[in-house]
């Protein structure tokens, strides 16, 4: 199968969950999120920083932005 390369334009608010006082979720908009079953929501992993050193939170897929 083939999918279009997912395209972060904006992370809201510009700091994480770690440095939230009150436990914010970060929301990521862009395009082509889309779940592998062509279901409207579905888990997914996310990973911010560096590929050996980054970090990875589980998320939820919202909508396809």
């Amino acid at each position: 199968m083939y999918y279009n390369a997912p395209i972060v334009e904006a992370i809201t608010p510009k700091y994480g969950p770690v440095k939230s006082p009150n436990n914010e979720k970060s929301i990521i908009t862009g395009k082509n999120f889309e779940c592998a079953d062509g279901s409207t929501t579905c888990p997914v992993w996310v990973r911010f920083g560096e590929w050996d050193f980054g970090t990875v939170v589980s998320g939820t897929v919202l909508s396809p932005t």
